[in-house]
């Protein structure tokens, strides 16, 4: 019995010590993850245990904290111990995560230049709007019947997203198709990607024109 418990002790520590392969949400590019003191600041957002699961984002997390005295270190819902204490990512309670003092943060828009052009979508509802701390207001578009989901997002002059100039117009459409339910077209420019949404299922967007859907 007790080398059976000694097993799984080890394949419980393996299971936490390595990244997870069987994650689902989209990848963060590994590049816009940084390492706060303190608060993630406008343009940024604390990234979740889902999301720092990744190979890729595990040896960012493990890079950036190599020569750190602090051996412990923050995300979502969750707490990384650094080098000396084992490399371990454990999933825990927000409260509990979040008073650790060093966080691991990503911007939330990267330029992605694209030869794909536009993306049309059309007789999509709001689903969902999430104000960020970085001037931005973001959208979850999906479609009756259709499993595709997408995301987009708009933001003011000091957000350097583009189409700014048409913030206050996209706003208020934005806002009342999600109140009313009502359908719209939208049009995306995969040239800028967001990632204001925390371990989405779907790409989010910059939205470079809504038209509202007449019943």
């Amino acid at each position: 019995m007790k080398p059976l418990m000694l097993f799984m002790s080890f394949m419980l520590f393996i299971s936490n010590a390595y990244a997870r392969e069987d994650i689902n949400s989209i990848e963060l590019p590994s590049d816009l993850i940084y390492l706060s003191a303190g608060v993630c600041p406008s343009g940024s957002r604390l990234i979740d245990y889902d999301e720092a699961s990744y190979q890729s984002i595990r040896k960012r997390i493990s890079e950036l904290t190599y020569r750190s005295l602090w051996g412990f270190f923050t995300v979502l819902d969750g707490r990384y111990e650094s080098g000396n204490y084992g490399h371990i990512l454990n999933k825990i309670g927000r409260r509990d995560s979040l008073s650790q003092l060093s966080q691991f943060c990503v911007e939330t828009m990267k330029e992605t230049p694209s030869n794909e052009g536009i993306r049309i979508f059309n007789a999509r509802t709001v689903k969902d709007l999430l104000v960020g701390n970085d001037n931005k207001l973001c959208a979850i578009f999906a479609q009756e019947g259709v499993h595709s989901v997408v995301g987009g997002c708009i933001g003011n002059k000091e957000s350097n997203v583009k189409y700014h100039e048409s913030y206050e117009a996209f706003r208020t459409m934005l806002t009342t198709a999600y109140l009313s339910q009502r359908n719209v077209d939208i049009v995306l420019d995969p040239n800028q990607t967001h990632f204001n949404f925390t371990a989405p299922l779907f790409s989010t967007y910059t939205i470079k024109s809504i038209m509202a859907v007449s019943k």
